[in-house]
């Protein structure tokens, strides 16, 4: 049994018809990349999840080599607790997605987090990890972790939804 990300049952298809787009449209890029490794094929929802899998799957992995970067002017000291501060550029928590139905895509939830990088953040309790994905704003502490997303996002999204875009204080925001 896959376990994805989107847990949330899909939003009927008569509800905002103007906004549904064939996964093809807004997920392409897992047919059109060339990827490390052949991805399940297949037609459905099954084959769909179980590329979204080897996809995450194979994001996750190439952190394993990446080293911790310390960013202090002076060495780790062992009585000055140490602050990690992660990034993704997907969603490491599954609270952190807005509902189906607030979201003009609702097929993102299909591929905006990682079940793999939600278990790497636990392994590396961070005290804030920077995220994107969305164009959400986002500024929210859960178990002692603070998620942060100041989404850039383009022209015509501050137009259509300039609250949805800004985080309160405005951007740059100040993190520490």
């Amino acid at each position: 049994q896959l376990q994805e990300f989107d847990q949330e049952p899909e939003v009927a298809a008569a509800f905002w018809p103007s906004r549904r787009h064939s996964r093809l449209a807004l997920l392409g890029d897992e047919m059109e990349c060339r990827w490390p490794q052949p991805l399940p094929s297949g037609a459905g929802a099954t084959a769909a999840a179980a590329r979204n899998m080897a996809l995450a799957k194979i994001f996750d992995a190439m952190n394993d080599s990446r080293e911790v970067v310390n960013l202090g002017a002076q060495p780790l000291d062992a009585e000055v607790p140490e602050q990690v501060i992660s990034m993704s550029h997907f969603l490491p928590q599954p609270f952190l997605l807005p509902e189906k139905r607030f979201l003009f895509f609702p097929q993102l939830a299909q591929a905006a987090g990682s079940l793999f990088l939600q278990k790497r953040l636990e392994r590396l309790k961070p005290q804030i990890h920077l995220f994107g994905h969305t164009h959400f704003a986002w500024d929210q502490r859960q178990e002692g972790v603070r998620y942060v997303s100041a989404p850039l996002g383009s022209p015509k999204e501050w137009r259509s939804r300039p609250r949805s875009m800004r985080l309160e204080g405005g951007v740059p925001t100040l993190l520490w």
